[in-house]
């Protein structure tokens, strides 16, 4: 199994690599902006809340510095 892995990885990014770099998509090109963030004493109901409210399967959990300490997902 690591092998096809490796292969995977190998091949795609040789792919990627024949590809002018701008035809690249890159984060800022699918990522959600303004990322919605909970902190560490948001309960896990809230969390859900927010999460099915928003239509969105994962949330940043950051300290008051707004540093990201952590994820919340739901698949």
């Amino acid at each position: 199994m690591e092998c096809v892995y490796q292969l995977s990885l190998t091949l795609i990014f040789g792919m990627i690599h024949s590809y002018p770099r701008e035809l690249i998509m890159q984060a800022k090109d699918i990522m959600t902006s303004p990322v919605n963030t909970i902190e560490p004493d948001t309960t896990a109901e809230e969390a859900a809340r927010i999460m099915v409210n928003d239509n969105i399967s994962c949330l940043p959990v950051v300290d008051a510095a707004k540093g990201l300490i952590g994820i919340i997902t739901h698949t």
